[in-house]
């Protein structure tokens, strides 16, 4: 049962990896709509966890124009899983 869970929280990561880089490439206004629609299907994954990361770095960061909300979730989602992987 953990090895299963280890291995989801493990993918989840690469979905918040590729998230990542998709919305670069969105973002320096590639027309592809492959990449769009995968950087969509991506953000509605990653998104309902990465909101909350950002609400709470916005004070902290100020007008720093980089989000690190990524960065923090995925050394979370590595704590999670070493804590599962220890566990079972």
């Amino acid at each position: 049962m953990g090895w299963i869970l280890s291995k989801l929280i493990g993918i989840y990561t690469l979905i918040v990896v590729a998230n990542v880089i998709l919305s670069w490439l969105v973002h320096i206004g590639n027309p592809n709509m492959t990449i769009r629609r995968f950087y969509w299907t991506t953000e509605q994954l990653v998104g309902p966890l990465l909101d909350p990361i950002r609400q709470l770095l916005r004070p902290l960061m100020g007008n720093v124009p980089f989000d690190i909300s990524p960065i923090v979730l995925i050394l979370l989602l590595t704590v999670l899983q070493n804590f599962v992987n220890a566990a079972f």
